[in-house]
């Protein structure tokens, strides 16, 4: 599988191996297609001469460590006073209601 995968990024580079996925057609009684994992062989599949294989471009890949960076470092809400006093916000003026009193 990885020699596949390595010839159709030399024919296209835009489509690096982490972008591929292979599958076989689904067969009757399979409630989903097979896909190909990367590590195995295609002689693993006990494919005939011929058979089909479908490919989908997973699009751009990015990296759990860099999604989680941006997840846990975007802005927080401030703490707002109203809310342990349950005072309910002014969502149209994004204020707390304690400093539109003021």
């Amino acid at each position: 599988m990885a020699d596949l995968q390595k010839a159709l990024y030399k024919a296209r580079p835009k489509l690096y191996p982490a972008r591929q996925r292979f599958t076989l057609p689904k067969r009757e009684g399979d409630k989903k297609a097979v896909a190909l994992a990367p590590a195995k062989r295609l002689a693993d599949y006990d494919l005939a001469d011929g058979a089909e294989l479908t490919f989908k471009d997973l699009g751009p890949q990015v990296q759990s460590s860099s999604q989680n960076l941006f997840y846990y470092s975007s802005v927080l809400p401030p703490t707002c006073r109203c809310a342990a006093a349950n005072v309910p916000l002014c969502c149209r003026q994004r204020m707390c209601y304690t400093r539109i009193q003021r």
